[in-house]
């Protein structure tokens, strides 16, 4: 803090409550197209006759937020690395992270005083790292700041829970009715997809490793559990976990049966692992 006191040579007030920031011009300058502006009308006069502060309208919390952004902002976040993570596991210093919650005030702030790379930067970083996290809001406020790629690698952690299942304060910060319908076809997309591989893959393929004293009662059992868990499949569902639980006394004892079995499901939660989890996936796949 000492360091940063004696560096400061500009002050910023916030109105009206009154509250001085003392800040480094140069960093404002250097961070932001908006203070660049109004700083460079500020010294039209001369260094001699340029104002030591200046008075904005601006509430105190927002302003200590970006007063933090510009001149000790976050550290940077690998894109790369940030990409090969699928869960909340895959940040070795998840503490180094920006608070989620913090996210759409700073963006706000960002688009608001026109921040300049690398702090903008920083920030898209920090939003697609809590992709797997709060992918809802990572998704929405992608899309509000026109981040595409962002938008697709949260869509990936949105393709399994059922948007019915958010609450309609939460649905809420995605912006546009478009980008919420892209989810709907995604979700919905999935679950047809799920539904067909599992009506469609067979327990002995082509009567390959049939079972010649249980083959006819292991077909039926296994069209039987596949029907009766058809109508509740959704994006999510892990239709091949399911098909594997409590199986047939009779399948499970017969070593051939059981062989069959588990060989269907594993090939069904292959497949299944290929039906599409991005948006951007979906529409290639839809439109191939």
């Amino acid at each position: 803090m000492g360091d940063h006191a004696a560096s400061t040579d500009f002050t910023i007030r916030c109105l009206p409550e009154d509250v001085a920031f003392p800040i480094q011009k140069l960093k404002f300058v250097e961070g932001s197209e908006t203070f660049a502006d109004m700083f460079m009308c500020c010294d039209a006069g001369g260094e001699e006759k340029s104002p030591r502060s200046v008075d904005l309208y601006e509430s105190v919390n927002d302003m200590a937020l970006l007063v933090r952004l510009i001149e000790d902002p976050p550290q940077t976040l690998s894109e790369a690395a940030i990409r090969e993570g699928s869960s909340k596991q895959s940040l070795e210093h998840p503490t180094a992270l920006i608070p989620y919650l913090l996210l759409p005030r700073l963006f706000a702030l960002a688009e608001k005083y026109a921040l300049k790379l690398p702090v903008t930067q920083i920030l898209r970083t920090h939003l697609l790292a809590q992709a797997s996290i709060a992918p809802l809001l990572v998704y929405g406020l992608a899309i509000q700041y026109s981040l595409p790629e962002i938008a697709d690698q949260a869509s990936k952690f949105l393709a399994f829970t059922p948007l019915e299942r958010y609450s309609m304060e939460d649905i809420k910060i995605i912006p546009s009715a478009e980008a919420y319908h892209k989810l709907l076809q995604l979700q919905s997309y999935r679950k047809r997809r799920i539904k067909e591989l599992l009506m469609n893959e067979d327990l002995f393929p082509h009567g390959y490793g049939a079972c010649s004293a249980h083959k006819d009662y292991a077909e039926v059992m296994w069209d039987k559990r596949r029907r009766s868990i058809l109508p509740n499949v959704h994006s999510g569902s892990d239709v091949a976990k399911i098909m594997s639980r409590r199986l047939d006394a009779k399948i499970r004892t017969c070593n051939v049966c059981k062989k069959a079995w588990v060989a269907a499901t594993e090939m069904l939660a292959y497949k299944c692992r290929k039906v599409a989890r991005r948006v951007t996936q979906m529409d290639k796949e839809v439109s191939n």
